[in-house]
């Protein structure tokens, strides 16, 4: 029989503690789910996170956070920087470079950090652009600015951050969801 100690999953801590941010807009849910790595004295920018990675000649994505995949769940279609995203669980990955970065939200919700990343499974990409901030040691994630129908989030590690903007229609979800709770009940019957 197996040590107790080597059946029982995730009981030491980790490095890189895992984090979950919620915030509501309206009725939508949204939540993001990360590991949160330290600087630790490194470099991160342009260091420990390569600006314009590249393996095998292909651009690939930091998994922004550290160990298993940085998620965010949506309870409803969203406008993220102003362009669509359908209600769901995506993996984020982000493109770095020194100016601009692209936030990817994949279909591929699963997959351990960034290391299988594949273009196809993409389901959106927004550019940002990252700001010179106050060094801050550990990576986080957080709501900022909420109001009825959007919310900012930002993303802040050692001197840099990013923010974008999800919005939804708050009228049109509530709408969606009695539509949905009446099929329900008439299949019900």
């Amino acid at each position: 029989s197996a040590p107790l100690l080597a059946q029982q999953p995730n009981i030491y801590p980790r490095p890189s503690q895992i984090a979950k941010v919620f915030q509501r807009i309206g009725t939508t849910d949204l939540e993001i789910e990360y590991h949160a790595p330290l600087a630790n004295g490194r470099k991160v920018f342009g260091g420990l996170v390569v600006y314009n990675e590249k393996i095998h000649g292909k651009a690939h994505p930091w998994r922004a956070g550290a160990n298993e995949n940085t998620i965010i769940r949506l309870g409803h279609d969203v406008q993220v920087n102003g362009q669509g995203l359908k209600a769901g669980t995506y993996g984020i990955h982000i493109f770095v470079s020194e100016n601009d970065w692209q936030i990817v939200f994949s279909n591929d919700s699963k997959n351990w950090g960034s290391f299988s990343y594949k273009p196809d499974a993409d389901a959106l990409r927004v550019k940002v652009t990252p700001e010179k901030v106050p060094n801050q040691e550990w990576l986080s994630y957080r709501f900022i600015n909420p109001k009825a129908e959007e919310v900012m989030v930002e993303l802040h590690w050692a001197d840099q951050r990013i923010q974008f903007n999800i919005s939804t229609k708050v009228q049109a979800n509530i709408l969606a969801d009695v539509m949905k709770m009446e099929t329900n009940t008439n299949a019900a019957l």
